[in-house]
């Protein structure tokens, strides 16, 4: 099964955050709490940590894309 790690939502009419570390990459393992990749927002940095257990098969996006809010980053087979 497939699960979509969106970019967190933010405040509509925002700046797309920006993308500044991607903590795991393709064929990594990831357990639930570890972080996934890191992004900026007004100016602060904020951790996207894993939900679910899995491996990446897929991501999306590099650091340095700016990426709109509930867009798929990356998607985890369980």
């Amino acid at each position: 099964m497939l699960t979509a790690v969106n970019m967190p939502s933010q405040v509509p009419g925002a700046d797309s955050p920006l993308l500044l570390r991607l903590c795991k990459q393709v064929g990594d393992r990831v357990g639930v709490g570890e972080t996934l990749f890191v992004y900026e927002h007004d100016g602060a940095a904020f951790e996207e940590n894993s939900a679910v257990a899995g491996e990446i098969v897929a991501c999306f996006y590099t650091v340095g894309d700016r990426v709109s809010g509930g867009v798929p980053i990356m998607m985890i087979e369980l």
